[in-house]
C-alpha cells in the first residue's frame, strides 16, 4: 500500500531500490507499532529516492482501521491454519 501510493504519486517504485524498500520497511514498522496505541500513524522517511535531481520524502498516515483491513486476509488464513492443526490434534 505505501509503496504503491509512493509508486503512484511519484512514479519511483521505493520496492525496487534495496536501501529504500529497507527505510520504507522500517518506517511501516513503527507505524505499526504505533498503531498498537493510537488510532492514526504517520509513515514519515526523509530523502528516500531522488527523482530529476530533486529528494523525495516518503509521508502517509495510516489508521487502525486501515492497518486492520490491510492485514485482516492474513489474520484469516492464520486462524484457520491453527483452527486445522488444532483439529489435527483432536484438541478441538
Amino acid at each position: 500500500m505505501v509503496a504503491a501510493r509512493f509508486r503512484d504519486e511519484h512514479g519511483i517504485d521505493l520496492r525496487e531500490n534495496a536501501q529504500a524498500r529497507y527505510r520504507m520497511l522500517l518506517a511501516c514498522e513503527r507505524a505499526k507499532c504505533q498503531l498498537s496505541t493510537d488510532e492514526t500513524a504517520q509513515i514519515v522517511e526523509e530523502f528516500i529516492a531522488e527523482k530529476a535531481g530533486v529528494p523525495l520524502h516518503l509521508t502517509a498516515t495510516i489508521t487502525r482501521t486501515e492497518f486492520e483491513q490491510l492485514i485482516e486476509p492474513f489474520v484469516a488464513r492464520t486462524i484457520a491454519s491453527v483452527d486445522e492443526a488444532l483439529r489435527e490434534a483432536n484438541l478441538t
